[in-house]
């Protein structure tokens, strides 16, 4: 089975952001595997931020790849709290596009 990848424009506050959390979350350890794939994915979509924001938009068209959608995915739906914030609120809703478009 072939995915496609998950194609999403974000603003620059929520690629910062977004990439300000990652971060955050990669600076805490882990010891089970699982958690080990994820922040390894996790590590590569902080990658892509740091080179996105260089160039500095407004607007920024991404692909994800689907291992990295789904690793989006699971940051939407285990760690964060605050589903009502900026960032929470965004995040919730590319978790909807994503579980529809790996269906």
């Amino acid at each position: 089975m072939i995915l496609k990848p998950y194609k999403h424009k974000l603003q620059r506050q929520m690629l910062e952001g977004l990439h300000g959390m990652i971060q955050v979350l990669l600076a805490k350890p882990v010891q089970a595997d699982d958690d080990k794939l994820h922040y390894a994915v996790l590590a590569e979509i902080k990658c892509l931020a740091e080179k996105r924001l260089i160039d500095v938009r407004k607007e920024y068209s991404i692909s994800f790849t689907p291992a990295q959608a789904m690793a989006l995915r699971i940051l939407a739906t285990d760690y964060i709290t605050e589903k009502t914030s900026y960032i929470g609120n965004h995040l919730h809703a590319m978790s909807n596009q994503i579980h529809q478009l790996y269906q």
